[in-house]
């Protein structure tokens, strides 16, 4: 499936093609049961988030490794790198972490979902879970912005 952009310089999608690979600065793959070998995007930087998907929440440390991974490609968004995140069909992993770079950014959590499924379909962040660890992060951003 061809590649969606989400946000300025965001983009979800499945695994890309190595022609495709080269539109971006960085790729985030998130599939567990996915993970290309070292070698086969040599071009561009890869960041590794192996998360699960499936009908039960994520550990903490899972979770701890999503928000990094949020964090860091709304750092990469806002250094104007050109961003691919993947999963296996790109629509609740790479939604997942999508969304958390948008609500780093400042979204709500609901925009966030509401941008990811505009781009990716109404399948995107179709785990429950994933959207309830989303409106957490939303909730601690708001807790921070408050104090």
């Amino acid at each position: 499936m061809t590649p969606s952009n989400v946000a300025k310089n965001l983009w979800v999608g499945s695994y890309p093609l190595y022609g495709q690979s080269l539109l971006f600065d960085r790729l985030i793959f998130c599939a567990k049961e996915f993970q290309p070998k070292e070698d086969v995007f040599c071009d561009v930087p890869v960041f590794r988030v192996p998360l699960p998907d499936d009908d039960r929440t994520l550990t903490p440390k899972e979770w701890s490794l999503a928000l990094q991974a949020g964090r860091v490609v709304s750092w990469w968004m806002r250094q104007d790198k050109r961003v691919l995140v993947t999963g296996w069909s790109g629509w609740n992993r790479s939604g997942l972490i999508s969304a958390i770079a948008l609500v780093t950014d400042g979204m709500s959590a609901d925009a966030a979902i509401k941008k990811v499924r505009a781009a990716r379909g109404p399948n995107a962040l179709s785990n429950p879970h994933f959207v309830r660890l989303l409106e957490r992060v939303y909730d601690a951003s708001e807790l921070c912005l408050a104090v």
